[in-house]
């Protein structure tokens, strides 16, 4: 009996702490729910598009912070512009957001955001902050590629170098130096994979940023 208690404990357990997280998580949704409805009564003509908003970078952040830490400064800057500036400087915010968290992790980007926000108060600074971004990726892709090139040469004069060893008639006392060599254009053709593969993580990072604007 007591073996069959202690085995109904250690079922049960996990079972009330995941609903007593889902309950503490819905409350916190409430709330938050709430105060975004009644801090949206601000600005009814450009709401949908702000709750649109919030709801992309829950989805892009995974978590409230980022609204609870910029909603009333977005709401500030948002009541000085017409609608389709409004679309337009949130859709920049999200690409942002969207590039932050590749570039630089989860925990860095709400912070730059916040940061960014406070700083942006309309589209022509907003945008010069995009412009940061997009200059980073396309920094880092150059890079990527510039590395790539130079293994490229080094493999050209590698292969030059095995083609005369090869062609030696004392070859068969080279075994070594030719085998190392062979290892080395390996390795380079390794390694320019890699560079052309973050070169392509950069591209498609800064193809994503530049379709989320609208």
């Amino acid at each position: 009996m007591e073996f069959d208690f202690a085995l109904n404990n250690k079922i049960e357990v996990p079972q009330l702490r995941q609903t007593s997280t889902n309950i503490a998580s819905q409350a916190v949704e409430a709330v938050i729910s709430k105060n975004r409805k009644d801090k949206l009564k601000e600005n009814l003509a450009s709401k949908e598009i702000l709750e649109a908003h919030l709801q992309n970078m829950k989805a892009i952040l995974d978590s409230y912070e980022y609204e609870l830490m910029n909603m009333q400064k977005i709401l500030s800057h948002s009541k000085k512009m017409k609608v389709w500036d409004v679309q337009h400087y949130l859709s920049v915010l999200e690409a942002l957001a969207y590039g932050y968290k590749r570039l630089y992790g989860s925990e860095i980007t709400i912070p730059l955001l916040t940061g960014v926000i406070a700083k942006s108060t309309d589209l022509y600074t907003l945008n010069k902050y995009y412009d940061l971004l997009v200059g980073e990726i396309a920094r880092r892709i150059n890079l990527a590629e510039s590395k790539a090139k130079i293994e490229e040469r080094k493999i050209e004069e590698l292969t030059l170098k095995l083609r005369y060893e090869e062609s030696s008639i004392f070859k068969i006392f080279k075994k070594e130096k030719i085998m190392r060599i062979k290892k080395s254009i390996a390795s380079k053709r390794r390694k320019i994979d890699s560079y052309m593969a973050k070169a392509g993580k950069y591209k498609s990072i800064l193809s994503s940023t530049r379709s989320m604007l609208r």
